[in-house]
């Protein structure tokens, strides 16, 4: 007999719409899990932090860039919480993400140590002879 005090637990389900390919399937399915398994919660933030790392493959696994249109298309028993969740594994997959390389050093004018902030004059228009300032 069903305890009354306990909450009664609602069966998450895909909208008709929803036919993830039997190579997604299990992970599809471990994403229908982030709202009641705390695991699911913790490999997906798992799997964001890593996802720029490895070599994941997208045939398999639902990408992040797709997790919010994810938990848009499919019910949950509290849709804010859930878009909360994905939308900081977005944030952090995408903030994972490796920088492209910087373009390499060189040095100018006026660069190293101590850079000017005001560019060099070029040499034709220097003095020829040493001036002395006057107080």
């Amino acid at each position: 007999m069903p305890d009354a005090h306990q909450p009664r637990l609602a069966r998450i389900a895909c909208h008709a719409g929803c036919r993830a390919d039997t190579a997604r399937r299990a992970h599809h399915d471990r994403l229908l899990a982030v709202e009641t398994d705390q695991d699911a919660v913790l490999e997906l933030f798992d799997l964001a932090v890593t996802w720029h790392e490895l070599e994941y493959s997208d045939e398999d696994m639902v990408a992040p860039h797709r997790w919010l249109e994810f938990a848009e298309r499919h019910r949950w028993q509290d849709q804010d919480r859930v878009a909360r969740i994905f939308g900081l594994a977005i944030d952090i997959a995408m903030r994972a993400r490796p920088d492209a390389p910087a373009a390499p050093l060189s040095m100018a004018a006026g660069s190293g140590i101590c850079p000017t902030l005001v560019p060099p004059t070029p040499a034709s228009a220097r003095p020829t002879h040493l001036t002395v300032a006057r107080p």
